[in-house]
C-alpha cells in the first residue's frame, strides 16, 4: 500500500469505513501518512475517530487539518458537531465575554489582520495626501486603531498555546497529581493554556475550567 497513489490509499480506507471497520480504516491512513497531504491525512483521521465517538482525537485531527489550510465542508460540519456536544467546552461559545472575544479573534487568520493593516495604512496615507485629516490627536487615534489588533493578536499567541483535551481530564489545583482535583473537562474540548511547569499546563480559557492538566493529555495543534 505504501507505493500506491493517494486515490488508491483513500479508496482502501473508504472501503473499510463504509463497512464499519473503522479501526482498519484508521490503520490504512496511519500507515500511509508520508504519502498523504498533511491536511488530508488529519481530516481523514479526525473523521474516522468521530465515527468511533472518540471526540478527543477527532477534534485534535480536525483542528490540525484546519490549521494546515484544508478546506472542505464536512470538516466544518464535523467540528461543529463536536462543539455542540453537551459536555464539550469551547471558548468560542462561552458566555464569558473575555473567553468569547479572545477565542473568536484568534480564529481569524493572521492574514486577515495583515490585510486590515495594509488597507488601513493605504487609507491613512490617502487621507494625509488629500489633507482630509490634520488633527494630530485624530492621527494618533487612527494609528493606534490600525496597529493594535494585529499586535495584540501576535502578542497573545506568543504566550499561549491552543490545544484539545484528548480524553476526559481532571483539573488540578497545582501542577501535580498530589494536588486535589476540583473539576473536569470533557474529551474534545478546546482550551487555551498559558504557563507550564514540568509536564503540566495551566488552562486559562475557558475560565470556568481554569486549572492544571497534564501535557500528555492535550493535543497541541497551533
Amino acid at each position: 500500500m505504501a507505493n500506491h497513489s493517494t486515490q488508491e490509499i483513500l479508496k482502501a480506507a473508504q472501503d473499510y469505513y463504509l463497512k464499519g471497520e473503522y479501526e482498519n480504516s484508521l490503520k490504512i491512513i496511519r500507515e500511509n501518512k508520508d504519502h498523504l497531504d498533511s491536511g488530508l491525512f488529519h481530516y481523514n483521521l479526525g473523521s474516522i475517530y468521530l465515527k468511533l465517538n472518540d471526540f478527543g482525537p477527532a477534534r485534535f485531527h480536525l483542528e490540525k487539518a484546519k490549521e494546515d489550510g484544508f478546506s472542505y465542508p464536512m470538516l466544518w460540519n464535523n467540528l461543529e458537531y463536536i462543539k455542540l456536544q453537551p459536555d464539550v467546552a469551547d471558548p468560542t461559545y462561552s458566555k464569558n465575554w473575555k473567553d468569547y472575544t479572545i477565542a473568536n479573534a484568534i480564529d481569524i487568520p493572521m492574514s486577515f489582520y495583515l490585510l486590515y493593516f495594509l488597507l488601513g495604512l493605504s487609507l491613512f496615507l490617502l487621507l494625509l495626501k488629500k489633507k482630509w485629516i490634520q488633527n494630530k490627536l485624530l492621527m494618533i487615534f487612527y494609528i493606534l486603531l490600525l496597529v493594535f489588533p494585529p499586535i495584540a493578536r501576535y502578542t497573545y499567541e506568543q504566550g499561549h498555546n491552543f490545544a484539545v483535551a484528548l480524553k476526559d481530564l481532571s483539573i488540578h489545583e497545582g501542577p501535580s497529581q498530589i494536588y486535589p482535583d476540583y473539576g473536569s473537562i470533557a474529551a474534545g474540548s478546546r482550551v487555551i493554556v498559558g504557563k507550564f511547569y514540568d509536564d503540566w499546563y495551566y488552562i486559562v480559557s475557558p475560565r470556568n475550567k481554569s486549572g492544571w492538566v497534564k501535557k500528555s493529555d492535550l493535543g497541541f495543534y497551533d
